[in-house]
Formats: C-alpha cells, structure tokens, sequence
C-alpha cells in the first residue's frame, strides 16, 4: 500500500512539473509575440502608418493584454492622426496603470487645451481633494501594496509593544500612523474604484443631455466633445450623467466610452 501511495505522488510531481515547463513555455512564446507586436507597432508610427500603429495595439488588447504603456502608444496614433476624443480616452486609460507618468500628464494637458476644455474633476471639499493629491501617483495594485505593509506594520507594532518596555510610545506613535495612512488609503482606493466604474468620455463632437431618456426630450444642455462624465445609472440607450458642475441628465450611450476598458 505504501508503494502504491508513492507512485501515486511520483506521478503528480511529474504532471505538476510538466504543467509548469508547459506555462513557462506558452508564457515566453506569449511574450516574445507581444514584444514582436510592439516593435512592429513603433516602427509603423515612426513610418507615420498611424492606422497600421492602431490595428496592432488594438489586437493586443483583444488578446487581453492591457498596459499603461499600449495605452499610452495608441492615444498617440490617435493624437496623431486628429482623432483627440479617442488620444484622451486612451490618455485616461494609460492614466489608470501609469498616473505618474510625466509625458503621460504633458500629453493629455496638451490634448485638452486642443480641445478647449475646462475644468475636469468636480468640485469637492478640501479634504477628499487632499487625499486624491496624496495618493494621485499611486495606482489601484500600488495602493494595495500599501494598505497591505501599513495593516503588516500595525500588527508587528502591536506585537512589539507587548515587549518593548522602554518603547512603548514609539510603537503608539508608529501604529497611529499606519492606521492614519491605512483609512486614507482606503478611501483613496474607493475612490479610484468607482471613478473606474463611472468614468466616461464623450466621444461625438456635441452630445445632447436631455431631461428625461427619450429622443423627444428637452435638451437640458450640450456636452463638448472630450468632456469627462460621470455615470449615475442606465435606462434601455441612455446614460443618466452628472458634469463636474453637478449638473444631471439623460445622454444616449452611443456618444460615450468608459475609461475602464469593458
């Protein structure tokens, strides 16, 4: 019996081993195809073959694979090429992997000036504003790095205080401080959730926003091309949207694209 429970295991470790070679495999073939894409890619923008650039980043993203850096790339082509509501969707994108980049910030300024819009982000109190400041370079798996070693560091700090007679206060004053930066970090990553959720461009050059979702409707206001919105909830075609000046209305769903790639 026990030989025939060790043959088992062998066995086991074999197929174990050989699902992992064969990953290791599909994985280093997956990434020389997207290296080789990328390179492809560069080399039709530098070529000014803008829409070839496109068709490329595009495929990868169908393949499911996502990074600030193709996002960055393909709102370029689109820059490029004159399409600007399509370069600042993409920035906004690239925005969400990489926001600290600074020819990412350069670019997008760039891309809004050209468009003439005003302001982007609605208007908050002081402290929600601070904390978005506080965290703005930090995407959604940086901010989990960090909420993880701050709730790390106060269990260790509270362990240690159980010992460290003559440090007591230090290990007070340091556990203060990693629940302070903990519930800041948490609110800033329920924040970027539900941007993630609710973000969206206006992708036409004049979106109607009418009262209610029906064609007939009064048109309540009109939406610029480029604009970013936020979407409160869905009927059948309809968007019902909120601008940054807090004003609320009702869009088709044709004239929008989410920033969070669906």
């Amino acid at each position: 019996m026990m030989k025939k429970n060790c043959s088992v295991e062998a066995w086991w470790r074999v197929m174990c081993m050989a699902g992992i070679f064969v990953l290791c495999v599909c994985g280093a073939v997956m990434g020389q195809a997207l290296e080789h894409d990328f390179l492809e890619a560069s080399h039709a923008y530098k070529e000014n073959n803008y829409d070839q650039a496109i068709a490329l980043y595009e495929a990868m993203l169908m393949k499911g694979y996502e990074s600030g850096n193709l996002y960055y790339n393909l709102a370029n082509n689109y820059f490029k090429k004159g399409e600007l509501a399509k370069a600042l969707l993409h920035y906004k994108r690239a925005e969400l992997f990489i926001p600290g980049d600074s020819d990412l910030k350069a670019n997008y300024s760039y891309c809004r000036s050209l468009l003439q819009l005003g302001q982007d982000e609605p208007e908050e109190n002081w402290f929600l504003r601070l904390i978005d400041a506080a965290f703005a370079a930090f995407n959604l798996d940086c901010l989990v790095i960090v909420l993880s070693l701050m709730q790390a560091m106060f269990f260790l700090l509270a362990m240690l205080y159980q010992f460290a007679h003559g440090r007591k206060r230090l290990c007070k004053a340091g556990s203060v401080i990693c629940v302070v930066i903990f519930l800041l970090g948490a609110i800033a990553f329920k924040r970027k959730i539900e941007y993630q959720k609710r973000a969206a461009v206006v992708m036409v050059k004049e979106l109607e926003s009418k009262f209610e979702p029906l064609e007939s409707a009064t048109t309540h206001f009109i939406l610029p091309e480029g604009v970013t919105v936020e979407v409160l909830e869905s009927s059948g075609a309809w968007h019902k949207i909120r601008r940054v000046d807090a004003k609320i209305g009702w869009v088709n769903k044709e004239g929008l694209a989410f920033i969070a790639a669906r």
